[in-house]
Order: structure tokens, then C-alpha cells, then sequence
């Protein structure tokens, strides 16, 4: 996983919204779909819910999205 991927997951996070985050980062939402699933591949349990309407965080990674100075 690359660190730049981190970033693109803050930004799902942000937004809740796995096609608002790539229209965001200038980016394709079926590479951004494969950097995730790849990503959730490597650890092993998925980094978001699926949803119809949101992609919110599973419990297991939701205390880093209310990190300290980290604005939802």
C-alpha cells in the first residue's frame, strides 16, 4: 500500500462517498474502487461499510476517523 493511498481514504471517509472522493481527487472511481478493495485485500477486513447511499467506516477503523484535530 502506498502512502498516497492514505490519503485517498481520508477522503472517502470525508465524504462518505466513494464516487464525491474520486470526482475530489481527480481521479477514475473503478481505480479508485480497486485501490481499496486492494488495500482491504492486504489487511485482511474492509476499511468501509457498503452502503446504496454511503461508504461510512467499519467500527474496527473508526476511532481513526475521530482522531484528534481530524474534522469529520
Amino acid at each position: 500500500m502506498k502512502l498516497e493511498h492514505f490519503r485517498y481514504f481520508l477522503e472517502i471517509g470525508r465524504l462518505h462517498s466513494i464516487s464525491a472522493a474520486a470526482r475530489s481527487l481527480h481521479i477514475r472511481q473503478t481505480t479508485l474502487s480497486a485501490i481499496v478493495k486492494g488495500a482491504e485485500e492486504e489487511l485482511g477486513y474492509p476499511i468501509f461499510r457498503r452502503t446504496p447511499a454511503a461508504w461510512p467506516p467499519p467500527c474496527r477503523v473508526s476511532s481513526f476517523w475521530s482522531w484528534p484535530g481530524r474534522s469529520t
